[in-house]
């Protein structure tokens, strides 16, 4: 198979807002052996170094002229491997000591009211679910109904605990970044008295209330990420109109320049080569209102240009759109045209003969019309210009085909033409030549013509 690897672009950004431009982070760490540790920040679902120290005598420390933006940071050892996270926030002048044996317990910070928070809630919340833990093994071995009851219950009461303890932090500190970490950790309470339908809908529109996407220090945990991906795999029906009118939605509310940009690309990646046909829909959408409107920022033309002419060539097969004509000359050095070709369905396949797995779809192909159960004509469309081993392939194998070759075309090029990237890659037409679907092996195509009739009908 061939391919060519599509447009992936990561940007990332430190930008820090405080009352000083400086950061001067201490840490003592007992019972670590690194000469080296790294100061890591998240974003979104990847990680940046920001910072390196030297260790001297298990002290090590982080300064910087410029401010580091708020969000949770990593200290990492030598081999870039996770040691414990912290908080960096507006105070960003402290000391950090922890020991290597008992990292959760011992975490204690001086000149930090955030981390001196995060570190108790990190206490907390191991001490609890090392009792659920516990309480969990004695119910595996529990035989007494009444016992086993007890247990249960003594479980839920320790999760209420923990529910509880976020919620008289985030009364008691309403602005500060673990208080937003909390919230955006929350799902939607789902009403039980509520029908299946509107249960659904409920929580879907309450779905983004608990999380400030105003707070750009959100983009440097793995929160933001996490509910993105949930939402829009998971929650959203999978359907491209249905998922850009929600992507419009997000996007149209007031959000912080670096959650917006980061929601764009994210999505923009993911659409460009969907799983599911037809999505690539929504990366066209992205690019038509959001690349080629400048409401993602902090782009070089070069960029806006690449990917707009990406979503130029995918916009022209998108599915519902009239195929692009194509006129090539066929074994006979005759032209052909795609357009001429009368049937109910038409299939345009793009393949190469000294491809394994176009052998086996052109294979499969063969037998699918043999079985004659569909009114079905074939436009194969050869992209090897080696005509004289392409035609004797068509001869051995006995393909009864409309078959033309690429490199030999009165048409535009069917790479722009088709989006083609990597062989075998086909698309379905109706019988006035509309694309009804595309990139299907030939082992779905029996299936889904069966069931885009039953649709029609």
């Amino acid at each position: 198979m061939r391919r060519v690897i599509g447009i992936f672009i990561i940007f990332i950004t430190i930008a820090g807002h405080a009352q000083n431009n400086e950061y001067h982070l201490k840490m003592e760490l007992n019972g670590f052996n690194d000469s080296v540790y790294y100061l890591v920040s998240y974003y979104a679902d990847k990680f940046q170094a920001v910072d390196t120290s030297i260790s001297m005598n298990n002290q090590i420390e982080f300064n910087g002229d410029t401010l580091l933006a708020g969000g949770i940071y990593i200290l990492a050892g030598e081999k870039m491997n996770k040691y414990f996270e912290f908080l960096v926030d507006k105070d960003q002048t402290f000391k950090i000591t922890v020991s290597k044996e008992q990292p959760i317990e011992s975490m204690r910070a001086i000149g930090s009211k955030n981390n001196e928070q995060f570190f108790e809630y990190l206490r907390f919340n191991k001490n609890e679910y090392d009792k659920i833990k516990a309480l969990q093994n004695q119910l595996t071995k529990s035989e007494n109904i009444s016992e086993t009851n007890q247990i249960k219950k003594s479980i839920e009461d320790i999760n209420v605990g923990l529910v509880s303890f976020k919620t008289r932090f985030i009364n008691d500190n309403p602005e500060a970044l673990l208080s937003k970490i909390f919230l955006g950790m929350q799902e939607p309470e789902v009403d039980q008295n509520l029908s299946r339908e509107q249960a659904y809908l409920n929580y879907k529109n309450k779905y983004w209330n608990q999380i400030d996407l105003t707070d750009s220090r959100l983009i440097r945990t793995p929160i933001l990420h996490s509910k993105l991906i949930n939402y829009f795999d998971k929650i959203v029906m999978q359907h491209p109109d249905s998922l850009i009118k929600e992507i419009d939605l997000l996007l149209n509310q007031h959000i912080a320049e670096d959650i917006k940009n980061h929601i764009i690309w994210h999505l923009t990646l993911k659409y460009e080569y969907p799983e599911i046909m037809g999505l690539d829909k929504v990366f066209v959408h992205l690019v038509q209102n959001y690349f080629h409107t400048n409401k993602i920022t902090r782009l070089s033309q070069t960029v806006i240009e690449t990917i707009e002419k990406r979503a130029s060539k995918i916009d022209r097969v998108l599915i519902g759109k009239k195929a692009p004509e194509l006129v090539m000359m066929d074994t006979l050095n005759k032209p052909q045209s795609l357009y001429n070709l009368d049937a109910e369905y038409t299939l345009v396949l793009f393949w190469d003969q000294e491809c394994q797995v176009c052998q086996k779809e052109i294979k499969l192909l063969k037998d699918l019309l043999a079985e004659n159960i569909f009114d079905l004509k074939v436009f194969a469309v050869g992209t090897d210009s080696k005509l004289d081993d392409w035609k004797k392939y068509i001869v051995e194998n006995k393909l009864q085909m409309n078959h033309v070759n690429g490199t030999q075309s009165f048409s535009a090029d069917y790479h722009e033409l088709y989006d083609i990237y990597s062989t075998p890659t086909a698309y379905l037409l109706d019988k006035n030549k509309y694309i009804i679907a595309k990139r299907l092996s030939i082992e779905q195509l029996k299936d889904f013509i069966k069931n885009y009739q039953k649709e029609q009908q």
